[in-house]
């Protein structure tokens, strides 16, 4: 868990998720889940100064976690080798590190990052069993 560009350290954390799968009816099935991850930084991770702000929080140690909540609707045909689905997925992504800010961070710098993100998939397709 070292990074070496960075030299941010070692980090403690877990994972933990669930799923569910159920046929309500003949060939269909019907499967949702959320997983979720958080991470914690060592204390000497990171220090604020000049070409770094304090952390979002104001705390010492940098802290980053993702959320998951995924669906699908599937349909088992011909046997059992065409299956049709339409699944969708939103993760979000948080963390207290401090915002890119054009010309403020980092120094120099004429773009931005927000490391806090959200995304939503949407997938269809066909899966084939030879």
């Amino acid at each position: 868990n070292e990074d070496l560009f960075q030299g941010y350290g070692t980090w403690r954390g877990g994972a933990l998720g669930l799923e569910a799968r159920v046929r309500p009816w003949g060939p269909l099935t019907v499967t949702a889940g959320w997983r979720g991850r958080q991470r914690w930084y060592t204390r000497d991770g990171y220090q604020p100064g000049p070409s770094h702000p304090a952390l979002e929080d104001g705390g010492p140690v940098r802290v980053a976690s993702q959320h998951t909540v995924e669906a699908e609707l599937s349909a088992s045909l011909w046997e059992d080798r065409l299956e049709p689905y339409l699944g969708v997925r939103w993760r979000r992504s948080e963390t207290n590190y401090p915002d890119y800010q054009p010309g403020r961070f980092p120094v120099g710098g004429l773009y931005d990052v927000d490391f806090d993100w959200d995304a939503l998939v949407v997938s269809t397709g066909l899966r084939v069993a030879l």
